[in-house]
């Protein structure tokens, strides 16, 4: 859950980045750029999913194994997919990613009960 957490606070600046240097704020979208931030991102998560499929792929409890491997699939395949389509120059399609982060976060809070 904090990788999820860190990448929400790097992710809130991708929508306004301008605003963000036209008032000096020195974030890391401000400092890299969102075409590195965006896949920094994106990465981070992939890896969280990946790491959760393997954790609960250990479980001894079936149920678990087979929520927790196809749960977080899906979720890893929703974010791949829609960070492809994200356009990084328009305000609507960098904070509609970011407003899918957030429910993607929420499906992972009730995921994670089946990580055992």
């Amino acid at each position: 859950m904090s990788v999820f957490a860190f990448v929400n606070g790097l992710l809130k600046d991708l929508p306004d980045v301008e605003g963000d240097k036209k008032f000096g704020m020195k974030t890391l979208c401000v400092l890299l750029g969102k075409e590195k931030v965006l896949p920094l991102c994106v990465n981070m998560m992939l890896v969280a999913y990946g790491g959760a499929m393997i954790s609960g792929a250990s479980s001894s409890f079936m149920i678990n194994k087979i929520v927790s491997i196809i749960g977080h699939g899906i979720l890893a395949l929703i974010l791949w997919l829609q960070s492809k389509k994200v356009d990084l120059d328009n305000f609507e399609s960098t904070f509609g990613f970011y407003m899918l982060i957030w429910k993607l976060n929420y499906v992972e809070y009730i995921l994670i009960h089946f990580l055992r």
